[in-house]
C-alpha cells in the first residue's frame, strides 16, 4: 500500500528542517533534555514535558516556538513560513514516524507509534521479535 502523496512523514518532511535549524541545541547537546533527531525522542519530550499534541499544532509547544519564532534563537536563522506550515500540517496530520529498525532499513509505509501517555493516544502496537528482522520496532 503506498502513502498519500501529501502524508507528511517525520524521517523525510520534518527532520531535515530540525537537521537544518534545530540540532545543534537539540541533538547531542540535548538543551532542556530535548532531542528532536527522532520519533521516540520527540515523544519522549523536554525538561518541561510534552512538546507534541498529535492533531494539534495549537497545542504542540514543538510547533509554538517556531511559529512564534522564539526558536531557533536570537541571531540563527529563523524557519522560512513553509518550513513552518511543513511542520504544522505533519503535526495536523497526526505526527508519523516511519519506524526503522538500525542496519535493516525503514518500513514501506508510515504507521503511527503506539503508545498510552497523557498528552497522547495511539492505536496501533507492533511487537518486535530478536528473531524477526523484518518486525517493526513499534
Amino acid at each position: 500500500a503506498q502513502e498519500a502523496p501529501d502524508t507528511l512523514v517525520f524521517e523525510e518532511h520534518v527532520r531535515p528542517i530540525f537537521a537544518t535549524h534545530c540540532f545543534g541545541c537539540h541533538g547531542t547537546k540535548q538543551k532542556a533534555e530535548l532531542d528532536l533527531r527522532s520519533g521516540p525522542a520527540i515523544l519522549r519530550g523536554s525538561a518541561s514535558g510534552s512538546v507534541l499534541s498529535l492533531g494539534r499544532p495549537e497545542k504542540s509547544l514543538l510547533y509554538e516556538v517556531v511559529q512564534e519564532r522564539r526558536m531557533p534563537p536570537e541571531g540563527q536563522k529563523a524557519l522560512s513560513s513553509a518550513e513552518q506550515e511543513t511542520i504544522q500540517r505533519w503535526v495536523l496530520s497526526g505526527a508519523k514516524f516511519r519506524a526503522t529498525i538500525s542496519g535493516l532499513g525503514t518500513r514501506s509505509q508510515a504507521q503511527p507509534l503506539s503508545f498510552s501517555l497523557p498528552f497522547l493516544s495511539l492505536t496501533r502496537m507492533r511487537y518486535v521479535s530478536a528473531l524477526q528482522p523484518s518486525a517493526a520496532i513499534w
